[in-house]
Order: structure tokens, then sequence, then C-alpha cells
């Protein structure tokens, strides 16, 4: 009985110390993480439906770019920076 109790006692303690450790660094990521995707300076569509956040950016041909499961207008940007220009992106959330 004494085993399990020290056992315990020490999940505990390790857990307390891994989440005083894990939770800051998760709280200034998520902090920085919306500063960078309100930076983005993104417009809203309205339409019967409900908004439509959308980012029109560059020259050329129109390509849209949806988030599909990548995620919004910032993981759209990040997959077309490897493309290059000459297009017109259209980055719909």
């Amino acid at each position: 009985m004494k085993r399990k109790s020290m056992l315990l006692i020490i999940i505990f303690v390790v857990v307390s110390v891994l989440l005083a450790v894990v939770i800051p660094k998760y709280n200034r990521d998520l902090s920085a993480a919306r500063a960078a995707v309100e930076g983005i300076g993104s417009q809203l569509f309205s339409s019967s439906f409900d908004n439509i956040e959308y980012l029109p950016e560059g020259e050329g041909p129109v390509v849209m770019v949806s988030h599909g499961i990548t995620g919004g207008i910032d993981q759209g940007k990040w997959i077309t920076s490897t493309l290059g220009g000459g297009c017109r992106y259209l980055y719909v959330s």
C-alpha cells in the first residue's frame, strides 16, 4: 500500500511540473498565432448564408485557394508561398 501511495505522489508531482511548464508556453504560442492571423488583413463578404472571410493578393489570373482541411487564410498563404508569383490568389476561409 505504501508503494502505491508513493507512486501516486510521484506521478502527481511529475504531471504538476509538466503542466506548470507547458501551459505558459501554450498560452504564449496561442497569443502569437492569434496576433499573426489578425494582422493578415482579410475582409468579410456577407452572404445570405453567413460571412465569408477572404483575401485577394497578387496580379494575374485568379486562382482560388480554399483551406479545406489545412486551415484558414494563413495556411493558404503558406501553401502558395512555394508556388511563386504570376497569379492573383483569392484566399477563402
